[in-house]
């Protein structure tokens, strides 16, 4: 009788351990895999157009943008980490000099990486009263792996088209972008020079204000310029973080 109790006894402990092992098992695998998927981190993109192609201003010969037509404008910009591909696509004027995305910032979730392929294409067909057939103006950006500022995962993408020889995108941690709301009298083109280049934006009427948004890099100058008016001033991007912007008055 005793045999008999201990052998169900014995029975009974070995399926409970059977029961558990398989358990505990199933637990590691199902923790193993949460812990895999902690790979994924939120990226926090502002996308904005430091420079727009001079081409417009070049075959106009205008600096006031009352006088030139968009009949349609596109920009798609393509970001991919490792096997995660995200696009922002944007067919309206007026963020395409106030910032992509109407103008709030980008967020998705991708795997841990240092690095982001990023490529960029800018279309616009535009016209005057003098013009017969409109313009057509196609610049793109091809792919390419750029490495994230201090591996932040919350930066700028700034992207000039002013030509096909100085296209460029630029990446900058987001602490260390300013940024400068530049406004105008009416609605035109204003160049902004940091000692090395030109660039070329234009003012779009924004809740009564004709205004465009440029960012610089903290504790670099940069002098802005309406080509209307001629008016210009010289701005320092200061270093101090609580500062988050400025409003440059072209007018």
């Amino acid at each position: 009788m005793r045999r008999k109790k201990f052998l169900y006894f014995t029975i009974v402990l070995i399926t409970i351990v059977l029961i558990l092992f398989f358990l505990l098992s199933g637990c590691a695998l199902l923790l193993s895999q949460f812990l895999s998927g902690t790979n994924q981190r939120q990226y926090t993109v502002h996308v904005y157009f430091n420079g727009i192609p001079k081409e417009i201003i070049d075959k106009t010969g205008e600096v006031s943008l009352k006088n030139i037509f968009v009949t349609d404008i596109n920009s798609v910009i393509t970001f991919s980490l490792i096997d995660s591909s995200f696009n922002l696509q944007e067919n309206n004027i007026f963020y395409i000099v106030n910032g992509l995305n109407k103008a709030v910032a980008l967020n998705f979730t991708a795997p841990e990486s240092n690095k982001i392929g990023i490529e960029a294409s800018l279309n616009i067909k535009y016209a005057t009263d003098t013009t017969f057939v409109p313009y057509s103006l196609n610049l793109s950006i091809e792919k390419n792996e750029y490495s994230l500022p201090n591996n932040s995962k919350n930066f700028y993408v700034l992207i000039d088209m002013t030509d096909n020889i100085s296209k460029n995108i630029k990446l900058l941690d987001h602490s260390k972008g300013y940024k400068f709301i530049i406004r105008t009298s009416n609605e035109e083109f204003v160049r902004v020079y940091d000692g090395e280049k030109f660039r070329y934006l234009f003012t779009k009427n924004a809740s009564g204000n004709n205004e465009c948004v440029f960012i610089g890099e903290r504790g670099k100058t940069y002098t802005f310029e309406s080509l209307a008016t001629y008016l210009s001033f010289t701005r320092i991007a200061p270093l101090d973080t609580s500062v988050e912007s400025e409003i440059v008055e072209l007018k």
